[in-house]
């Protein structure tokens, strides 16, 4: 399992407001995210579709992106 603390990219504290973008050439598809949410942001599309963010949900918290084994999520800055 992975962690993070204040110092750490992930902690939306360290460097203003994150969001989770997910990478364009990679799928989420194992189910990590979703399971670890805190906010329900995450959404399962169904069978063989994968899964999608949803920004008005999302906290900014990080643990989606932590808990991706394939790094198909990372925190970008909030515009």
């Amino acid at each position: 399992m992975s962690t993070w603390s204040r110092s750490s990219p992930l902690c939306p504290c360290a460097s203003g407001p994150r969001r989770p973008a997910p990478a364009p050439t990679r799928r989420l598809s194992c189910g990590n995210c979703y399971s670890v949410c805190p906010d329900n942001a995450i959404t399962k599309l169904g069978p063989g579709r994968g899964f999608a963010i949803d920004l008005d949900y999302c906290k900014g918290c990080g643990l989606c992106a932590a808990e991706c084994p394939s790094g198909a999520i990372e925190m970008v800055p909030e515009e």
